[in-house]
């Protein structure tokens, strides 16, 4: 595995750098941080052009969502938009299509971190803690939410919404800024 390490502030780099070098991780720098890093009798590699022809959006802005070697999409700013307008516009849906967006990006959320948490190692049981936790986490917010009895609750929840849709479009406009360039 390699990892990228380009900093400024080299505080507490020695100790990093050597943690990676002792667990078998090449190292990739630049400029100072290679020399640094040389200092220590490290050995940095020093081309990262690599690196840059992996992402066209460089190694600055590292895609959110890589589905394939060059393709882009930014999934969790969709996911965002999508369920706080939902919210904010306080959409009446039948049950079957709130039943088919919940799978929908259950199973596209689901596949994406299941294939992150493959490569980081871990196991069953850490799938089935965030399973387990996510499930506690929608019952809660769920029942919080239905058992809102007042009017201005209603309202409440509504801005809530729009905030998520908010977030989601600050998302969705970085990631695009990183791909296209800066604006």
């Amino acid at each position: 595995m390699r990892a990228l390490i380009s900093t400024y502030d080299k505080t507490g780099l020695d100790v990093f750098a050597l943690g990676l070098a002792e667990l078998g991780w090449e190292l990739v720098a630049s400029g100072g941080t290679a020399a640094y890093l040389e200092e220590l009798g490290l050995t940095v590699e020093r081309n990262l052009r690599p690196l840059l022809e992996l992402s066209p959006r460089g190694v600055e802005h590292p895609a959110p969502v890589v589905l394939h070697e060059r393709a882009q999409f930014p999934i969790p700013a969709l996911s965002f938009l999508l369920l706080g307008t939902l919210v904010a516009a306080d959409w009446p849906l039948p049950p079957r299509a709130v039943t088919a967006l919940a799978m929908g990006l259950g199973l596209v959320h689901g596949c994406l971190n299941g294939v992150a948490m493959q490569q980081a190692g871990t196991g069953v049981l850490g799938l089935l803690g965030i399973m387990a936790a996510l499930f506690v986490l929608v019952t809660l917010v769920a029942a919080c939410v239905v058992a809102l009895q007042r009017p201005w609750t209603r309202i409440v929840v509504r801005v809530a919404g729009s905030w998520i849709a908010a977030m989601g479009l600050l998302m969705l406009g970085w990631s695009l800024r990183g791909h296209y360039g800066r604006w």
